[in-house]
C-alpha cells in the first residue's frame, strides 16, 4: 500500500507540473515549487487586508462572510464518492454542504467542472445532486470558461433571477452513466466516474470506497446498479 501511495503522489506531482506549464510556460522550477509548496498563509501575508480566507467546509462552521465561493460541486467531490453508497454518510455530506451555503450573508457562488485531472488521469464528473436539488428560481447560471479539449463547467450565484439547471453529464444512454452507484462482488460499493466503448464492449472506471479506482469490463465485472 505504501508503494502505491507513493506512485499516486508522483502522478499528482506530474499533474501539477502539467497544469503549471500550461498556465505559465516561462516559469522556473522555483516558481513551481513556490506555487506548490504547502506554506502557511502567515508566512506570506503581513495583514488581512485584501486577502481571501481559504478553508474546508468542516472548518467554516460558525463563521460568516459577505460572499462565499464553494468549488467542486460535483458528484464524487460534494458529495464525496465514498459517501454516495451510504445513506447516513450521504445525508451528513448534505448537512455539511448546507453549512457551507449558510456562511454567505449576501452572495453565494457555486462552481462545478465537467472534467478533472486527478493522479494523471482525466475524469468526467456530473453536477452534484445537491446543486441540482436547489430551486432553479434561486440561481443564476453562467457558462464557464471553455478549456481546449474539455467541456465547459458552470458557475451559479444565488439571487432572485431565474435560470435553468445544467445539462446532464451522464454521457451516452446506457445502464452505467457517470455518477451511477454500483456494487461489485469483490470491491463493494462505488461510483462510476468514467465510461468508454460501445454497449457491447462497455468499460467503466469506478471509484470504490475501499479499493480505490478500478477499470472494469461491464460484461465480465458482475456490477449491480444500486
Amino acid at each position: 500500500f505504501e508503494g502505491k501511495n507513493r506512485l499516486e503522489n508522483v502522478k499528482e506531482l506530474y499533474s501539477a507540473l502539467e497544469k503549471f506549464a500550461a498556465q505559465d510556460g516561462q516559469g522556473s522550477l522555483k516558481d513551481f515549487l513556490d506555487s506548490a509548496s504547502l506554506v502557511s498563509d502567515a508566512d506570506n501575508i503581513e495583514d488581512t487586508r485584501g486577502t481571501l480566507p481559504l478553508m474546508t467546509l468542516h472548518t467554516c462552521k460558525g463563521l460568516e462572510f459577505e460572499g462565499v465561493f464553494i468549488v467542486g460541486m460535483e458528484n464524487g467531490l460534494i458529495p464525496h464518492a465514498s459517501s454516495m453508497s451510504d445513506n447516513e454518510e450521504y445525508e451528513e455530506e448534505r448537512r455539511l454542504c448546507y453549512v457551507g451555503f449558510t456562511r454567505a450573508r449576501k452572495r453565494l457562488f457555486l462552481t462545478n467542472a465537467r472534467r478533472r485531472r486527478i493522479y494523471g488521469s482525466t475524469f468526467n464528473y456530473p453536477a452534484s445532486d445537491f446543486l441540482l436539488a436547489l430551486p432553479p428560481e434561486t440561481l443564476e447560471k453562467e457558462p464557464g470558461r471553455e478549456v481546449p479539449g474539455d467541456g465547459a463547467g458552470y458557475a451559479y450565484s444565488g439571487n432572485d433571477r431565474s435560470a435553468t439547471p445544467p445539462p446532464s453529464h451522464g454521457g451516452s444512454p446506457g445502464q452505467f452513466p457517470v455518477g451511477a452507484k454500483v456494487l461489485h462482488p469483490a470491491f463493494g460499493s462505488g461510483v462510476v466516474v468514467q465510461k468508454e466503448g460501445e454497449e457491447t464492449d462497455l468499460r467503466v472506471v469506478v471509484f470504490f470506497k475501499t479499493a480505490g479506482k478500478k477499470k472494469l469490463a461491464v460484461n465480465h465485472a458482475n456490477l449491480i446498479v444500486l
